[in-house]
């Protein structure tokens, strides 16, 4: 018999799914799930019990693994308006006078295509690695080697470019086999045709690697690997 589907990626909510300056965790009000271990259903509606974080959350904890299974995700959206154009190229937009919500997705998508493979070209596992999160002391003792090295302060700390560490260890456009990382967007690993498993996974521990070595920062994949039984 063909063997069964993978399971479906994390919902949002799980991931703190986050991009262009805003993440899951500005608007989700509560998340509704099943405690699978105790039978239990749960209404999780504080930031401590969700525990969100970066590309984290208390469902993607090693403890948590495929204890919860969520519901509902409940979301608080505004009425007006409030744009958030924090992100770097938004920021740096002339952007018209009145600003609306479809002049900000038409300028976001055009970010987008600017940098992303088009998926119905080019196939990708999406970004796939997180963006590190060093100490200040780190990230200091990084700047006498690497002075434009660009980061931002966050609750847990000053938080890296993946794409730009990736790019300044010269690995843009580098392949293994079919795999190769996108030259736009060196987060981005692409399949070229054909690529194997073993060739996008040898492919992330040569640019794991290879910015360790060149850059002393350990890069982190985001994407969640599946073992056929």
């Amino acid at each position: 018999p063909p063997p069964p589907p993978p399971p479906p990626p994390p919902p949002p909510a799980v991931q703190n799914a986050g991009a262009y300056g805003c993440q899951m965790s500005d608007v989700v009000v509560a998340v509704k799930c099943s405690d699978l271990t105790k039978g239990e259903l749960l209404l999780l509606s504080s930031p401590q019990s969700l525990g969100y974080g970066y590309r984290s959350s208390m469902f993607k904890r090693p403890e948590n693994s495929g204890r919860y299974a969520i519901a509902e995700v409940m979301v608080r959206l505004q009425l007006e308006p409030h744009p958030c154009l924090t992100y770097g190229p938004l920021s740096q937009w002339q952007h018209p006078d009145p600003l609306t919500p479809a002049a900000i997705g038409a300028k976001v998508r055009e970010i987008r295509d600017s940098k992303l493979p088009n998926p119905d070209v080019v196939g990708s596992a999406g970004s796939y690695f997180t963006n590190p999160v060093v100490s200040e002391e780190h990230y200091r003792k990084l700047l006498q080697s690497h002075p434009q090295m660009p980061a931002h302060a966050t609750a847990e700390g000053m938080k890296l470019s993946a794409a730009w560490l990736i790019d300044h260890s010269m690995l843009a456009g580098h392949r293994c086999g079919n795999a190769q990382v996108w030259e736009r967007q060196p987060l981005v690993i692409v399949n070229r045709g054909g690529a194997t498993a073993q060739e996008v996974i040898s492919l992330e521990h040569e640019i794991v690697a290879t910015v360790e070595q060149t850059m002393g920062v350990t890069l982190r994949p985001e994407v969640v690997k599946i073992q056929n039984p």
